[in-house]
């Protein structure tokens, strides 16, 4: 596991290890409850671990009530960051649909500069492109 070159100490790495085994679903759950998604959940674990692997010294031992608490809340926050960036690039896509201007909705007449000659671009595309 790649996490574990992340950490220094044989006996983090041990403590590490049972932390992954013992709440990696329980994590995954609490992912999944936000995001809804089993791939962005499983990236949500695997960016909660990247954090606790980093912060070893502030996790107590794997079997404390506190440890579980702070996995899951690493795990809440990682969810989270995952689900914003998730909702601004939503906010960004254009699809065909919106490109044809008596189409496009009124939320997308803000445009900037760059977003004004992306769409030029595709709509001068030929059709077969622009899917």
């Amino acid at each position: 596991m790649i996490l574990l070159m992340m950490i220094d100490s044989p006996e983090d790495r041990r403590k590490f290890c049972i932390l992954y085994e013992e709440y990696r679903y329980l994590m995954h759950k609490v992912a999944m409850d936000i995001l809804h998604d089993c791939y962005l959940a499983e990236d949500a674990v695997h960016n909660a671990f990247m954090r606790v692997a980093h912060n070893m010294g502030n996790v107590a031992e794997p079997d404390r009530r506190q440890t579980k608490s702070y996995l899951i809340v690493i795990t809440r926050n990682a969810s989270i960051d995952i689900f914003r960036k998730r909702k601004k690039q939503m906010q960004r896509e254009i699809t065909t649909d919106e490109i044809e201007e008596e189409k496009m909705p009124a939320t997308y007449m803000k445009e900037t500069d760059t977003e004004n000659e992306i769409l030029n671009i595709l709509r001068n595309l030929p059709e077969k492109y622009k899917d």
